[in-house]
C-alpha cells in the first residue's frame, strides 16, 4: 500500500513553528509529535499499518492546526491526545502483522517459529485492542461530563447539584459524577487537575470568596478518595468574580452557582487570575479595602 499520502513529521514541525509570538506547545502535543515521528521512522509500521499512521497524522495536523489558531487553540490537547493513541496503535498493529508475515514465511518442517509468530502477533493484538479501548472510554467519559475545550485544557462545569445552597458539603446526586470524573483520571495519570470554585454574588463578598474555597477543596478531597492523588490536584476559590452568566435573575445566579474542573496534560493549568493577573490585582485590592 502507498504511502504518498503521509505528511513528514518535518513538515509538520515547520508548520507548527507559525507566529514567532505563539506561546510554548502544550506538553500534550509535544509528546504527540514524538510518538508520531517514533512511528513514521519505524519501516515496520510504514509496511504493515500505513492506514492507521495516516491517521495519527491526520490527527496531529489538526492538533497543529489548533495550535496556531488563537480561535482553535483550545481544541490542541484533545486533537493531540488523538494522535498520540493512535500513533501507539500503529506501532502494535504494525508488530502483529510483521509476526504474522515473518512466522508464515519461516514454516517448514519444524513449525515452532509459526508457532512463536503467532503468540506474537496474539500479544501485539491485544495490546491494540488495549489502547483503542482506552482511546473509547476516554473519549466516552469526557463526553458524559459535557467537557469544553478552552486555551487552559479541558474544562467540565460542574453545576449547583454539587452542593446544597450556601454550603460546602457534597450532594448525595454528586457521587456519579465525580466517580466518573476520578475513572477518567485513573485511566489518564499524566493529566493535572485544577478545581475553582465559583459563586454568584448574592451576600458578601468575602463570604463568598471563602464558600468557594470550601467547595473546591470538597471536591479536591473527593477525588484523593476516589484514589487520585493530591499532587496532582489543585484547587482554588475565586468567589463570585468570573461570573457566566447576569446576577439579576434567579437562573443567572444559578450559572453562576459552579464548580470548574480543568484538566491538562503533564501541566498544571493556570486559573483564572493568572490568566487575568489584572482582574487579580483588582480582586485583592478590594479584598484589602474590605
Amino acid at each position: 500500500m502507498s504511502c504518498r499520502k503521509l505528511l513528514p513529521l518535518s513538515l509538520l514541525l515547520l508548520l507548527a513553528a507559525g507566529c514567532a509570538t505563539t506561546p510554548q506547545p502544550p506538553q500534550a502535543l509535544l509528546e504527540a509529535r514524538e510518538a508520531v515521528a517514533q512511528a513514521e521512522e519505524d519501516p515496520t509500521v510504514r509496511q504493515y499499518a500505513p492506514t492507521a499512521l495516516e491517521q495519527a497524522q491526520q490527527d496531529l495536523s489538526r492538533a497543529e492546526f489548533a495550535w496556531r489558531s488563537v480561535e482553535e487553540r483550545g481544541d490542541t490537547e484533545h486533537w493531540a491526545f488523538l494522535a498520540h493513541r493512535r500513533a501507539q496503535i500503529a506501532q502494535a498493529l504494525a508488530q502483529r502483522e510483521m509476526a504474522l508475515a515473518t512466522g508464515f514465511a519461516a514454516v517448514g518442517p519444524d513449525d515452532s517459529e509459526l508457532t512463536r509468530a503467532r503468540s506474537e502477533a496474539e500479544m501485539a493484538r491485544r495490546e491494540a485492542e488495549r489502547l483503542q479501548a482506552q482511546l473509547r472510554d476516554a473519549q466516552q467519559q469526557l463526553a458524559e461530563l459535557e467537557p469544553q475545550q478552552t486555551e487552559r485544557g479541558i474544562v467540565l462545569t460542574l453545576g449547583e447539584f454539587l452542593f446544597p445552597f450556601d454550603s460546602a458539603e457534597l450532594q448525595p446526586g454528586a457521587e456519579r459524577t465525580l466517580d466518573r470524573l476520578a475513572q477518567y483520571l485513573r485511566d489518564n495519570p499524566d493529566y493535572l487537575v485544577l478545581i475553582e470554585g465559583h459563586t454568584d454574588a448574592t451576600g458578601d463578598a468575602g463570604y463568598n470568596q471563602q464558600l468557594s474555597e470550601r467547595r473546591a477543596d470538597a471536591v479536591r478531597a473527593a477525588l484523593a478518595q476516589r484514589g487520585i492523588g493530591r499532587d496532582r490536584v489543585r484547587s482554588v476559590g475565586l468567589g463570585e468574580d468570573y461570573p457566566v452568566a447576569s446576577n439579576a435573575q434567579p437562573e443567572g445566579r444559578a450559572q453562576n452557582r459552579r464548580v470548574e474542573v480543568v484538566i491538562a496534560e503533564g501541566q498544571m493549568p493556570p486559573t483564572r487570575d493568572e490568566v487575568s493577573p489584572t482582574l487579580a490585582r483588582e480582586r485583592g485590592a478590594s479584598r484589602g479595602s474590605g
